[in-house]
């Protein structure tokens, strides 16, 4: 567990326990929030402008670097964050790519 130390004026320090399960949650929370965004902008994409396909890039590059970092971090689960973060890159590049 992570701890942090703080010093009081009179010079006693106070630990306080940081639980590592709120950044977790954080961070799942920013992946279903990416996620429905991408439904979002695929369905824009999909249906009415074509030009989105950009922002369907980058947005798939942020949830699957999002991705990497929970396997990586919380399951420990090494192949997957790299197959994970290929992919990433891959779409990244993609997206760049369609912007020239």
């Amino acid at each position: 567990m992570d701890y942090l130390r703080i010093c009081d004026s009179m010079n006693n320090v106070k630990i306080i326990d940081i639980k590592t399960h709120d950044f977790k949650a954080i961070t799942l929370y920013l992946q279903i929030f990416l996620i429905i965004l991408l439904v979002i902008f695929g369905v824009i994409t999909l249906f009415f402008y074509d030009k989105m396909l950009v922002v369907v890039y980058f947005i798939l590059s942020a949830i699957l670097s999002l991705m990497s970092w929970n396997n990586h971090k919380f399951y420990k689960r090494k192949y997957m964050s790299i197959l994970y973060l290929a992919f990433a890159l891959l779409t990244f590049v993609s997206g760049i790519l369609e912007l020239i």
